[in-house]
């Protein structure tokens, strides 16, 4: 895919960014290989995908050292989602301008427009991400409307209309503070039948991807696990197609506990609601009596009451996991409002 156009007909995509915020903000903040890709499924999460999919091989180190010197084992990872894409006329305004804050921009706001999600992403700089682990990021999405266009055959088509560009961290990170200009790639203003966003990263630094148990859950811990409209696949490209444990969808986890520590928080709802019925909200041990001076829920600065679901304990072992570092074990559900 990174067949691209020649360098007379680049400068169509520009970033303006100085190199120390790349080098701070995406070579020196992200340097693991699950943090990286948390970053890209938030994004896909914030583009109202209901499926991100995730192609990376599992358990293996993507770069090897040998006397000192770094050499790329010649992987890629894939992140692709089903969310709404861009078109070329927003990448420039959105994607390439690092740092712009999602929750104060008047033509986005805190809130996607199909799943009326939360957005995740916050100061925009998620993107920046994968040049902590490699050098070599490319972009292709497609958005925007159905449209009347070409495919990347030149054959009449009807379809979205795709943004392909590819961006390398050495160019971006020269001694040069001009803008930066990506190279175009081949499928630029195409259209393709679906929309969507897929960013491909190659060149890496000595780095490891988490095994297939261990991602899934770290994963499934910070987004959750399947529902109706949203779900995550991992999917293992050292296996060969169709062998069995190559592909995987989020599901539960497993956490050990410490005993005699759980408090479990129930109730009928997580929505707000009067406070003369939160005492229908429990916070009660492992045998089911009364935890004393712990409540599900709790009463905000407007009278209502917000209760708490979930549980909350120690753990028996301290987490190792890149995402959860600096986390407790409590899995609650609390609600969100404005």
């Amino acid at each position: 895919m990174t067949d691209s156009n020649t360098a007379e007909d680049r400068g169509k995509y520009l970033m303006t960014i100085s190199r120390m915020t790349v080098d701070k903000l995406g070579v020196k903040l992200y340097d693991k290989v699950s943090a990286v890709i948390a970053e890209l499924v938030a994004n896909g999460y914030d583009a109202d995908a209901e499926e991100v999919t995730i192609e990376a091989p599992m358990g293996s180190m993507l770069a090897s050292l040998s006397k000192g010197v770094v050499a790329d084992s010649g992987f890629t990872i894939t992140v692709s989602d089903t969310g709404h894409g861009m078109n070329p006329d927003v990448v420039n305004p959105f994607y390439l301008k690092v740092g712009g804050e999602r929750r104060r921009d008047p033509a986005r706001g805190d809130r996607t427009p199909i799943h009326g999600r939360r957005v995740m992403g916050r100061k925009g700089v998620g993107k920046l991400a994968p040049f902590g682990i490699c050098e070599t990021l490319e972009v292709i999405s497609s958005g925007g409307d159905l449209m009347d266009g070409k495919d990347e055959n030149g054959n009449g088509a009807k379809g979205y209309r795709t943004a392909h560009f590819i961006m390398r961290r050495s160019d971006i990170m020269s001694d040069d503070d001009s803008d930066y200009q990506p190279e175009i790639g081949a499928l630029d203003e195409t259209v393709q039948p679906k929309a969507g966003t897929k960013i491909i990263m190659r060149d890496f630094n000595r780095r490891q991807v988490p095994d297939m148990d261990i991602f899934a859950r770290q994963l499934a811990q910070r987004f959750g696990v399947a529902t109706a409209d949203w779900r995550i696949k991992l999917v293992d490209t050292n296996l060969a197609a169709g062998t069995h444990g190559r592909e995987r969808i989020l599901g539960g986890f497993e956490i050990a506990t410490m005993p005699n520590t759980k408090i479990i928080l129930s109730g009928p709802t997580t929505e707000a609601i009067d406070p003369s019925r939160s005492a229908e909200f429990k916070a009660v041990d492992e045998s089911g009596r009364d935890v004393a001076g712990a409540a599900a829920g709790f009463i905000s600065s407007n009278g209502s009451f917000y209760p708490v679901v979930g549980w909350v304990a120690y753990a028996k072992e301290s987490y190792r996991d890149d995402l959860m570092a600096g986390r407790g074990a409590c899995p609650c559900r609390v609600p969100r409002f404005a």
